[in-house]
């Protein structure tokens, strides 16, 4: 259960009117890349650094966020904001007010929830999605969106204008940046090449969880033949495996600066947080 990150009222609000815009961050990776512990871990590492951040579960087919957390939501409070979105009634301060505070040592960031039922997908367009953007990036420095792995077009339903996978189209398409995150080894470079035929856009490509034990010494250069020569890609940053601390965060329903605060992997995802910020990639 979240023990030391709690949903008490924040002793400091989020100041609700930025000065300039900030920036959105879609995460997205291929399934079993790890994708929602390197959104929640990076989310912190913003907010350590003195950001104001948004953690946002925009997942709609396994929001996973609350459960990450052992925190889970009584409601979902991303319909409430893309209700709000679509009638012109949300603000900075109604999206302060619907999110959840975690905070820490004094250090807070605000959550999401994701949807409730994975069949609520149809509440979604890309109008809604836009107007959530548009409003986060006033209130939020940075806002994190932790998507779905399946970009397949074209799925629709009768009662629906939207397409299925909607939130992961266009949420890579529409933010600043986007990270494609994959698990670095023979099957997760597989699921890559396969799930690339599908993406658009420059990502920022990551990859989670290397080791020489897979693929042996050479393991970068073999990935990164492969991915430049079937896939015209690059890694742009390497995660080292560090199961012991992602379990770690996991059990306890932290991220890695609470649960592992000297775990290599972490020290890597600080240094992708100021890499963002100091708009590196």
């Amino acid at each position: 259960m979240l023990e030391t990150l709690t949903s008490e009222p924040l002793s400091d609000q989020v100041q609700t009117l930025r000065g300039t815009e900030g920036y959105a961050f879609a995460i997205w990776g291929t399934p079993g890349s790890g994708k929602t512990a390197i959104a929640l871990n990076l989310a912190m590492e913003l907010a350590l650094i003195g950001n104001r951040v948004l953690l946002a579960d925009l997942d709609t087919k396994g929001p996973s966020l609350s459960a990450y957390l052992g925190n889970p939501a009584e409601k979902s409070t991303l319909t409430s904001a893309l209700r709000m979105a679509h009638q012109g009634r949300l603000n900075p301060e109604q999206l302060v007010d619907i999110t959840e505070p975690l905070e820490c040592d004094g250090v807070a960031l605000r959550f999401l929830a994701g949807l409730r039922s994975p069949s609520r997908w149809t509440e979604l367009s890309a109008a809604k999605l836009q107007g959530l953007l548009d409003i986060a990036k006033q209130t939020f420095d940075y806002t994190i969106f932790d998507l779905s792995s399946d970009l397949e077009t074209g799925l629709v339903r009768a009662d629906s204008d939207s397409f299925r996978n909607i939130a992961s189209e266009y949420l890579t398409t529409n933010c600043d940046k986007t990270l494609v995150i994959f698990q670095a080894d023979p099957i997760g470079v597989n699921r890559l090449l396969w799930a690339l035929q599908d993406f658009s856009g420059d990502p920022v490509v990551v990859a989670n969880g290397f080791r020489n034990s897979v693929l042996g010494k050479n393991y970068k250069s073999q990935i990164s033949e492969v991915l430049e020569r079937f896939g015209q890609t690059k890694v742009d940053l390497w995660i080292p495996w560090d199961q012991s601390a992602f379990d770690a965060g996991l059990m306890r329903g932290q991220p890695l600066w609470l649960a592992s605060r000297s775990s290599k992997a972490r020290a890597v995802l600080a240094e992708l947080a100021q890499r963002l910020m100091d708009l590196d990639y």
